[in-house]
């Protein structure tokens, strides 16, 4: 190997080293501590109380039933265990559930999601009927667009739909999977594809969506940069009707590396390539 493919290689690595992400673990949750027909407990904030029929979150599992206040819960997609159902059967009513990535004042500058999902059964049209979303950790009346980072919007019809663009999923009923990778900073971020090897590039404020594994959206902007990211939540809307379902939540963070770490990382790279080449020149 002659120098200048050796001084190249080792900068090759080190400058891989500076951007990818050590993802570090905050909340998670498979909802099998919950029994059929509960709301999420711990830090979970649910919007109504689990009397509400019209629209709510209930934990089921994989055979179904009817919970305790007469609402028949579709079995999950998922496999054994229990899965969280989003139901919106009224018009009049809404489902709103939300999880904090840390406790109720802290947030992150990048945050990663990963979720199965299921739109469970689809209604009849083509409406927007909720929205996955990211927003800050004190909010609790997430359901305007003005309170969210990320917002993804879910469709009677099985679709997901973002600013930019939408994705008709194959088989909606059916058992998927989703990743959400959000940089809440003003610089780039980069980070080891989810969709395989390589590296991905992160815009300021938007995020990355992978859906089965695929990356479908790049870099969409948020919808008010000035949110925080602090909470994963699921809203459904009044006048719309639409159910949703999800299982094996979990959440990450990383950090962004300082200017003065890279370029310190970077010099002590240079500086063994120096000292690696000096030593082949006395051999």
């Amino acid at each position: 190997m002659d120098k200048k493919t050796l001084l190249l290689s080792l900068s090759t690595i080190a400058l891989s080293a500076l951007c990818q992400a050590q993802w570090t673990d905050l909340v998670s949750d498979d909802f099998n501590s919950y029994s059929f027909g509960d709301q999420p407990g711990g830090n979970w904030y649910n919007t109504n109380a689990p009397s509400n029929t019209g629209g709510n979150d209930n934990v089921t599992n994989e055979e179904g039933g009817t919970n305790p206040y007469g609402v028949t819960l579709p079995a999950s997609v998922f496999g054994s265990g229990n899965a969280l159902y989003f139901y919106d059967l009224s018009d009049s009513q809404i489902a709103r559930a939300g999880i904090n990535f840390g406790d109720n004042s802290q947030s992150y500058d990048i945050v990663r999601a990963s979720f199965d999902f299921s739109f469970a059964q689809l209604t009849s049209g083509t409406s927007n009927f909720g929205t996955i979303c990211f927003t800050s950790a004190d909010t609790d009346a997430f359901s305007g667009g003005t309170t969210h980072s990320v917002h993804i919007s879910l469709f009677n019809d099985g679709k997901l739909g973002w600013t930019g663009g939408n994705l008709s999923v194959s088989d909606p009923t059916g058992a998927h999977t989703m990743d959400i990778v959000a940089n809440g900073t003003d610089s780039n971020f980069s980070y080891t594809s989810l969709a395989g090897s390589g590296s991905v590039t992160l815009s300021a404020y938007s995020f990355d969506l992978y859906v089965d594994g695929v990356l479908v959206a790049a870099s969409v902007g948020f919808t008010t940069p000035s949110v925080e990211l602090g909470r994963f939540g699921i809203v459904t809307f009044g006048g719309t009707e639409g159910e949703f379902m999800i299982d094996n939540l979990e959440t990450y963070t990383t950090t962004v590396p300082e200017p003065a770490e890279s370029a310190a990382l970077l010099a002590l790279v240079v500086g063994l390539s120096a000292l690696v080449l000096r030593r082949r020149r006395k051999l």
